[in-house]
């Protein structure tokens, strides 16, 4: 994902949602007690190698994905850069 001069909402809350329903799932505590101890919280999908290894070895080049995401959204919370909607996201009655 490529944040062109602001942070994209839509994508951040299709992924963030999408793993809140997955961990409500598999581990409903740890959910709870991230909710009670954190009055905000946020789900990223990230890869630090960028694929899985194969007998403990890598399998080429590291190539991380979406690393980035969690600290533009700390950049985002704190006001430092912007935050934008795809229009699309306004237009599907699912919200």
């Amino acid at each position: 994902m490529v944040h062109r001069d602001w942070f994209d909402l839509t994508e951040f809350e299709n992924i963030d949602g999408e793993i809140r329903r997955f961990i409500e799932k598999v581990d409903r505590p740890f959910k709870g007690t991230m909710d009670v101890y954190f009055k905000d919280t946020a789900y990223f999908a990230v890869s630090a190698l960028g694929s899985n290894p194969v007998d403990m070895k890598l399998q080429g080049v590291v190539s991380p994905i979406r690393v980035d995401e969690p600290f533009l959204w700390l950049l985002y919370k704190l006001k430092y850069i912007e935050g934008e909607w795809d229009d699309a996201f306004f237009r599907n009655p699912a919200h």
